[in-house]
């Protein structure tokens, strides 16, 4: 009776974090879909539901372009010009001209303020802000980022107890 009560324990506390764990994923959720003139290359998210376009990854992951495969060929770096961005307000989504993902070169930090699925940047290189996020894109001179994106980190918003 004594190892059964504590395989009952055991049981319910693992079951708890993975339900915890589990509603956390789903209240912080993103998606970003890389583009080349309109032609889809390949998608990341936090959950990718078993969707075969999207690779999934880690808030604060360093997803390096030449690490994947575009849809087009070859791999995904210095080819995608656009995007389209789902996530919770929070949420920061940075792209960046660096592999490395440092501020040396161009980079567009996004930043959420309302949740949103579908969001199009029709570009990487423009500083501008709306009702649901705040653009800022920062270059060193001559370099651009449309076309040149070499990185991305998601960043996730930030945690609120009790909703």
């Amino acid at each position: 009776m004594k190892n059964f009560k504590f395989t009952m324990l055991i049981a319910l506390v693992l079951g708890l974090f993975t339900t915890f764990n589990a509603n956390a994923q789903l209240q912080h959720n993103f998606s970003v879909y890389l583009y080349k003139n309109g032609a889809f290359l390949a998608g990341f998210a936090g959950m990718t539901f078993n969707d075969p376009n999207l690779k999934n990854v880690n808030y604060g992951q360093i997803v390096n372009m030449r690490d994947y495969d575009a849809a087009t060929g070859g791999n995904l770096n210095d080819k995608a010009n656009n995007a389209m961005i789902s996530a919770d307000a929070g949420t920061t989504i940075t792209f960046y001209k660096n592999a490395d993902a440092d501020y040396s070169r161009g980079q567009c930090i996004v930043y959420v303020k309302q949740s949103f699925v579908g969001y199009r940047l029709t570009s990487l290189e423009h500083t501008y802000e709306d009702a649901y996020i705040r653009v800022v894109f920062y270059s060193e001179g001559r370099n651009s980022l449309n076309g040149e994106l070499s990185s991305i980190v998601v960043t996730a918003p930030p945690i609120t107890w009790g909703r």
